[in-house]
């Protein structure tokens, strides 16, 4: 389960997904700056993914004579940078090299500006600001990554999982109420119908508002319209502010992942909901006349 919520996070920073759930959907959910958000702790920890793995990208194209000064630090780098003397360490974590490092005005401004308590454990800050001090490879931030993943791959979960609801609250709430007065409505015609000693067959009348109205009841307490699934489309978040793929307030839904969690809701509610409606419907017409 922990490696499926890892790989899941992995997709969407690398924009394996599509929306609602991409990277761009992703960001505008950790910034939002609403009650219950938490934007500065989140949302820097995706712009140093991003960071560390473009500057990957240019490392790895620099020349092998130009990378061989910089190889990945070894598991007891830390010690040995801070405990053994110098001239025990490699040949090229030798500080005299640090010169020959590639790319090492960019590793001291990165590790100065993302190595902070506020973002990652003191135990990666120190970690990564040890093997910068000996190499500009890309893997001396692995300890600050790892913790970034930890901290990430919750949100991440959360954020699939809104992504899943394809109606806003408020919305939602309007129609439960429409619903809700369907269904009362339904009953009392039902009651009068019984009331009134008038032929049990009458009581079919009601029968497709209230089916309806029990199907349509448990997917709007779960958050799932079924009209917007039909459709693929959900409303557009309330991070969505500027719009994506969308259709004024709704955003078209691509991810086949959200569309298989939504048909498997969709299924699940209305077989709840017809169960339901047969129930009811054997228990009307057996009452008596």
């Amino acid at each position: 389960m922990a490696e499926d919520a890892r790989e899941r996070l992995l997709a969407i920073l690398e924009g394996r997904t599509k929306p609602p759930i991409s990277h761009r959907e992703f960001l505008g959910y950790l910034g939002d700056q609403t009650p219950g958000h938490r934007y500065n702790e989140f949302v820097p920890l995706v712009n140093f993914y991003d960071w560390l793995n473009t500057y990957r990208g240019y490392f790895n194209t620099l020349p092998e004579e130009e990378r061989h000064w910089s190889p990945p630090p070894t598991a007891d780098l830390h010690a040995a940078y801070l405990e053994r003397p110098l001239g025990s360490l490699r040949p090229a974590y030798h500080p005299e090299y640090a010169a020959q490092h590639p790319y090492r005005n960019e590793i001291n401004a990165a590790v100065d500006h993302y190595m902070t308590g506020a973002l990652f454990s003191d135990q990666a800050v120190d970690a990564v600001r040890t093997a910068s001090k000996a190499t500009t490879h890309p893997d001396i931030f692995l300890p600050a990554l790892e913790d970034a993943y930890r901290r990430l791959t919750p949100e991440a979960a959360r954020f699939v999982q809104a992504a899943v609801y394809n109606i806003r609250p408020s919305t939602r709430m309007s129609r439960l109420i429409i619903v809700l007065l369907t269904l009362v409505t339904a009953l009392v015609m039902i009651a009068g119908f019984i009331w009134a000693k008038l032929s049990p067959w009458l009581r079919l009348i009601p029968l497709v508002p209230l089916t309806a109205a029990l199907i349509m009841l448990p997917m709007y307490i779960r958050r799932i319209c079924l009209i917007r699934y039909l459709l693929g489309i959900t409303d557009r978040p309330e991070w969505d502010t500027d719009g994506h793929q969308t259709d004024g307030a709704h955003l078209v839904v691509i991810e086949p992942r959200i569309l298989h969690m939504q048909r498997q809701i969709v299924w699940r509610m209305a077989g709840v909901g017809l169960l339901l409606s047969i129930i009811i419907w054997i228990g009307i017409m057996l009452l008596p006349q």
